[in-house]
């Protein structure tokens, strides 16, 4: 299974408040393994750094490097990552269509997850941590080798949605387009009920009094809940219901009752537009 960019991100977030032991790769820190980095790094083991990792002694741990390693499975340092990295840009250029890339300088890495934010097990005394990327004098933005940075196909879930006021709705089909400047038969997914309703020009779907394209005014559904904005007309006793369905041969709204058609003569368009 490849290694995403989301992946990557999630994996760092979820290791947030990891500890920091250098040379570690997200293995549990164990007394034999701290007495072999230290063997193999003595410039960096010094008596305080080897009583400090100590105190992590049973619990995962990792370093700058090993926070990215540990998520792919291959194991690289942060020299390694630069020199392999399949890109490069100085980090001025760093932008949002970079998210999951590495942020570099010199011995240390961290992972960019947008926004002005990296994650970076930063050291000793800090551990692994969300920070600002103008906090550290990164140099270097690396596209990493081990990382798909493929985007992911973008799937749209049909049904209404509600508008950024928090008013209003709009309705998306499966394919990202949404209904728009008409009228158009729908089955709310979530609810199950079908029914007509008007979208203006902008795509949001109208309620209360309105007029139509061809001019025509009728009532749709005010009342929030299911069967808001759907078309509305009056039964035998004057009473509103909804429609039922749409004689398209005459041209006309039906609603069933009591095995009777009761018509109005409403005409019907509907409109469809790319998001």
């Amino acid at each position: 299974m490849s290694k995403t960019a989301a992946g990557l991100i999630q994996h760092c977030k979820d290791k947030l408040g990891t500890p920091y032991v250098y040379g570690a790769k997200g293995e549990v820190l164990t007394q034999a393994i701290l007495d072999r980095l230290a063997r193999e790094n003595p410039g960096t083991y010094t008596s305080t750094y080897k009583a400090k990792a100590a105190k992590y002694i049973g619990q995962r741990c990792t370093d700058c490097s090993g926070l990215i390693s540990w998520y792919t499975g291959r194991v690289r340092g942060s020299y390694n990552y630069h020199d392999t990295a399949a890109e490069r840009a100085s980090i001025d250029r760093l932008n949002e269509s970079m998210i999951g890339w590495a942020v570099w300088k010199p011995g240390h890495i961290g992972v960019y997850i947008g926004d002005g934010w990296c994650i970076e097990a930063k050291g000793i005394n800090y551990g692994t941590i969300r920070s600002r990327v103008s906090d550290t004098p990164w140099q270097k933005a690396l596209k990493l080798c081990d990382i798909d940075y493929t985007a992911a196909p973008v799937t749209y879930q049909e049904g209404f949605q509600r508008a950024a006021d928090g008013r209003r709705w709009w309705y998306q089909y499966s394919d990202g387009t949404y209904a728009c400047n008409g009228w158009c038969w729908l089955t709310e997914r979530t609810g199950g009920t079908s029914g007509w309703y008007l979208f203006d020009a902008e795509g949001y779907m109208l309620t209360g009094y309105q007029v139509d394209p061809a001019g025509e005014a009728f009532l749709l559904c005010p009342v929030p809940g299911i069967h808001e904005g759907q078309c509305m007309v009056t039964d035998a006793r004057g009473v509103l219901q909804i429609v039922g369905e749409y004689d398209f041969e005459r041209r006309r709204y039906v609603m069933n009752m009591d095995g009777m058609n009761e018509n109005t003569g409403v005409s019907c368009n509907t409109g469809v537009l790319d998001s």
